[in-house]
């Protein structure tokens, strides 16, 4: 694992990047009602909030893994 962060200035950035930039985590968020969208959405924005301050700037660890291979 990889330990990273992402910095953001936009509390809702976390749904963004799933609803627009992942494909199984995008599929799911766009599917549903708008209704349920907006309480989804709230629910990210309080949670970076609660666990990484008031803002203006949010540090968010995002831990990644890196593989690396080669042809034998």
């Amino acid at each position: 694992i990889v330990h990273s962060h992402w910095q953001t200035g936009d509390a809702d950035a976390p749904y963004r990047f799933f609803r627009d930039g992942t494909a199984r985590g995008g599929a799911l968020l766009r599917a549903q009602p708008e209704a349920n969208a907006r309480k989804i959405r709230a629910a990210v924005i309080e949670r970076v909030q609660r666990n990484h301050g008031s803002g203006p700037l949010w540090t968010i660890p995002i831990p990644a893994v890196v593989i690396s291979a080669r042809r034998l």
